[in-house]
């Protein structure tokens, strides 16, 4: 059975996998940059998907929600001092922002390279476009690990949350 380190390694490498083999594949496949200027001006702006209040409340409540997310808990509770706290914080939000700006992109090339398809089908049909049968089973594995790595770290911190805010805080008193 893989451990927390052996899950959260293994997604890593998946991520950084697609941000420097899959997205680049993908974007030349799809002919560049250039090939996002062929596309509807309704689909730039998102007035394709939704009006403009979807995404203004989108953003507030993701942007409320990293700063909430149990990944960050669960380092800020580990961390030895307030200094690697920080410097975790810095280091991940760049890995935030360049995931964020990957996962953007391949939904766009996407769109170009596979025009009239279902949004929930683009990520396997640019897989098995772009990759080769034994990497498409190891992306597959991937998605399958950052998944039980969300899972697992849920259940860490929500202990984790129980032993520090009501044992060491409440209980212990008593």
């Amino acid at each position: 059975m893989l451990s927390s380190i052996d899950l959260i390694i293994i997604t890593v490498f998946f991520l950084i996998f697609l941000l420097i083999v899959f997205l680049p594949m993908i974007f030349f496949k799809a002919g560049g940059l250039g090939a996002i200027v062929g596309l509807p001006t309704t689909f730039l702006t998102g007035a394709e998907f939704a009006q403009l209040y979807v995404f203004v409340l989108a953003l507030l409540f993701l942007g409320a929600g990293v700063l909430t997310s149990a990944e960050i808990w669960q380092r800020a509770y580990a961390a030895d001092s307030q200094k690697n706290v920080e410097w975790a914080f810095k280091v991940s939000g760049i890995f935030v922002v360049l995931f964020l700006i990957m996962a953007v992109l391949i939904g766009i090339f996407g769109r170009i390279l596979l025009s009239g398809i279902s949004p929930n089908m683009i990520i396997p049909e640019l897989m098995k476009l772009a990759l080769p049968v034994g990497a498409f089973g190891l992306v597959i594995a991937g998605f399958l690990a950052a998944i039980m790595c969300t899972a697992d770290t849920i259940l860490l911190i929500c202990s984790l949350t129980i032993v520090h805010d009501f044992y060491h805080q409440g209980l212990k008193r008593i």
